[in-house]
Order: C-alpha cells, then sequence, then structure tokens
C-alpha cells in the first residue's frame, strides 16, 4: 500500500527543501568594520586628520579635488599663447583652503621658480597677483606659480593633497613650463596643468610629468627629438647656448620614493645630478 504524505507535512518538507537550495544560491556576505567616527565634516582636512589618527597613522593621503585646466587645441596654439620658461624650484609653502562654512577641504601651494632661461615670451592677457601675504615678492629672474594639492600638518598629521597627473615639484628637478607670465608681477598661471609642465634631464631631454603622457607628446617628439635644445633653436635662440650654471643639491638627498617613480616611469636615476635621466626610456 503506497504510504500518503499529509498536507502539512508536505508543506514543511518543500519549505526546508527551499531553505537548503537558498542557503546554496545566497552569496556570501562579507562584514567590514565600520570606518572610524569623527566629529569634523567629511572631506574637510581635519576630518582626513581624525581618520589618520584613529587609525594609528602620522600621515594621511587624499586627492586634491578637481581642477578645472584649459588646454590649448593644438601646439602651434600653445606657441602663439603662452611663455615658454626653462626653471628650477626654490621654495614651497602650502595653504589650506575650502568653503568657510564647511571647513578648509583641500590644499593649494604657492611655488617660487629660479628662471633659467626665456625661450619664448608672450603677452599676458590678465594680471596674475594675489600672493601669499608671507611670501616674499619675486625677484627680476623669479615668479610665483600656483598649484593644487601640497603638504600641511593638522593636528599632528601630515596630510598631503595629491594630483596623481599633475605631481608636486621637485626641488633640484629642471622644469620646461608653458604657462601665461606676468612681467610685473612675475606671477604665472599653468593653465594647462600638467600638459603645460615637462621634465627637463642634464642630457636636456623633454619628459612629460603626467604618467599618463601628453597630448603635445607627438609635437615634441616629431619637430624636436624631445631636445631642450632643437626647441630653444626653432622658437629663435641659439642651437648650443653656454648653459646657465644649476646647483646640484651635495649630497644628494632623494627620497625612495622619487628614486622608485623615476624608475617606474622609464627613467634613469642619476645621483651625480640629482635628476631623473629619461632619455633611455622615451
Amino acid at each position: 500500500m503506497k504510504s500518503k504524505l499529509t498536507r502539512p507535512l508536505l508543506i514543511g518538507l518543500l519549505a526546508a527543501s527551499l531553505i537548503i537550495v537558498g542557503a546554496f544560491m545566497i552569496p556570501s556576505v562579507r562584514a567590514y568594520l565600520p570606518f572610524p567616527q569623527a566629529g569634523s565634516h567629511p572631506g574637510t582636512l581635519d576630518f582626513y586628520a581624525e581618520q589618520a589618527q584613529a587609525q594609528g597613522l602620522s600621515q594621511y593621503t587624499f586627492p586634491a579635488g578637481i581642477t578645472e585646466y584649459s588646454v590649448s587645441r593644438s601646439w602651434d596654439d600653445a606657441l602663439s599663447r603662452f611663455s615658454i620658461i626653462l626653471a628650477e624650484p626654490l621654495e614651497v609653502r602650502s595653504y589650506p583652503r575650502g568653503a568657510a562654512d564647511l571647513g578648509d577641504s583641500n590644499i593649494e601651494s604657492w611655488y617660487r621658480f629660479r628662471v633659467l632661461e626665456t625661450l619664448s615670451s608672450k603677452p599676458n592677457p590678465f594680471p596674475i597677483n594675489g600672493f601669499p601675504a608671507d611670501m616674499a615678492p619675486p625677484q627680476s629672474d623669479q615668479l610665483l606659480v600656483w598649484k593644487a594639492g601640497g603638504r600641511l600638518t593638522r593636528n599632528g598629521v601630515q596630510l598631503f593633497g595629491e594630483e596623481p597627473a599633475f605631481p608636486e615639484f621637485v626641488f633640484g628637478q629642471r622644469y620646461l613650463l608653458i604657462l601665461y607670465l606676468d612681467p610685473i608681477s612675475r606671477g604665472g598661471d599653468i593653465t594647462m596643468g600638467s600638459y603645460g609642465v615637462y621634465y627637463v634631464n642634464a642630457s636636456g631631454v623633454i619628459s612629460s610629468v603626467d604618467p599618463g603622457g601628453s597630448v603635445f607628446d607627438t609635437d615634441l617628439v616629431s619637430r624636436y627629438g624631445n631636445s631642450i635644445n632643437n626647441l630653444r633653436a626653432a622658437l629663435g635662440g641659439s642651437p648650443n647656448p653656454t648653459p646657465t650654471p644649476i646647483p646640484t643639491p651635495s649630497p644628494c638627498n632623494a627620497t625612495s620614493a622619487l628614486i622608485s617613480r623615476c624608475t617606474r616611469l622609464g627613467g634613469m636615476w642619476n645621483d651625480e645630478d640629482c635628476a631623473c635621466d629619461y632619455s633611455g626610456g622615451h
């Protein structure tokens, strides 16, 4: 005689089977520890410092935010609009900035450069001023340039506002700057961001500071062979001028992070020049 399942028993077995099947269908759930609570408004410098302290850190890196840059339509357009100089950084000072009602949410830096050579000079379309009050005015062979990001200490924590595509300027490194330059105030405005800044190594080789490259890389290679001498000659200067003496730090105090970045981008670190040599990697 065939056994008969009662309706309640049948419902019970069906429910049990669904539970067993469901156990195999439900994805695993990972539990994450909650982020440390903070008393400051999220996204402010005080907030970043609190997060670092809660995790026992003395340093904290955060994105410097989005800075709007205006890039020329072509290399020829850039040549017609901007001054082009060879310079090296002498001083940097960083300051907090942000909305008054929310608190400081970012860092900005002002760099003092020594102008080693002016390759091309173009009229400036607007005055550039508003320098920090605690920075001495630039001398006739200097200029002051603003940049997003930088380093400062907040509540005992060193904060670093990082702009990955436009790294901070390094002392002891020569740069080719393509910028608006106010001849009266000696203020500079790098409106093209990283596309207006290039490394120039001891051999005179030009390379982009942007790890992703520059929109003008093709022009720099095809027209000048990435050579500062060829660029200088094309802009009307002497192809082999007497170089301006450039002091080399002694001893070279480059950080391991700087040297690692050099090799990661295909360069070779030169301790004698205390600079990254990209001649073999570009």
